[in-house]
């Protein structure tokens, strides 16, 4: 079988030892048929510096102001020469061999393959659990309330985004409205029951306790554009939370908490 291209997008603004992880991350992929693309906001950390130094490892870079991480991925796509697509955030971890495993002799009959991510406490990595997936179809059936595919290292043929980006009016939610806009191109999905395809620190940017207001009124406003009803268990779920994102130190130690459930 001729192994298929992969292309690696990673947005990132001033975030450049986070991007050092992922980029050793990349690099240690026992999977070589791929190119790893940054999409850089301008960062002033050193970020530029670095990606101006290095002459392996990345593909392709641009450092410029963007407006979000939407962007940064529509302009990563615009690049991107892979039959598959993966974005991957500053400071997440490729698993090894998950390209390996994933893109076997079926691949060609999928649009999407996924598998399972595991989270960890940013700057170390401790385990707080794991993020599963679930079969396609429950998938499309809880798509409808909440983003419930381990986005980070999921493989994406490429064709779903032949004319379909990303819309930048979300600044958090834009990859769930996306698959709530093009799930039914999907011809067929796998998921890779117990498969590690990526390995992601807790607390990114849908999910800390100074984004969850915004991400709360993105939420509500996405279900209003695309009239979701009947997911009011989520939107209980979503309104304790950013309740409770009010009180920074007691929102860390219960999402700790809940993650740790996971494991």
């Amino acid at each position: 079988m001729n192994e298929p291209f992969v292309s690696i997008i990673t947005a990132t603004f001033n975030d450049k030892l986070s991007l050092l992880e992922t980029a050793e991350s990349v690099n240690n992929s026992t999977y070589k048929k791929l190119e790893w693309i940054v999409i850089d906001g301008a960062s002033s950390d050193g970020t530029l510096e670095w990606l101006n130094s290095i002459n392996t490892n990345i593909a392709q870079w641009i450092s410029e102001p963007d407006d979000g991480i939407y962007d940064a991925w529509n302009k990563g796509m615009a690049l991107a020469k892979g039959e598959w697509i993966v974005f991957l955030g500053a400071g997440d971890l490729l698993e090894p061999n998950w390209f390996a495993q994933a893109l076997n002799k079926d691949c060609e009959s999928y649009d999407l393959i996924y598998g399972d991510i595991k989270l960890i406490f940013p700057g170390h990595r401790s385990s707080v659990g794991k993020k599963c997936g679930l079969a396609w179809g429950k998938t499309v059936t809880k798509l409808k309330c909440s983003m419930c595919l381990p986005h980070p290292g999921m493989l994406h043929r490429k064709k779903l985004f032949d004319n379909n980006k990303f819309s930048t009016s979300y600044k958090i939610v834009g990859d769930w409205e996306f698959f709530l806009r093009i799930h039914k191109n999907v011809r067929a999905a796998r998921y890779c029951e117990m498969q590690i395809q990526a390995i992601v620190p807790v607390g990114g940017v849908s999910a800390n306790h100074q984004s969850m207001e915004r991400h709360f009124t993105e939420r509500m406003r996405l279900m209003h554009d695309y009239q979701i009803k009947g997911c009011w268990l989520q939107s209980m779920k979503w309104a304790a939370k950013r309740l409770i994102a009010k009180h920074a130190s007691l929102f860390e130690i219960i999402q700790r908490t809940v993650w740790g459930w996971r494991r």
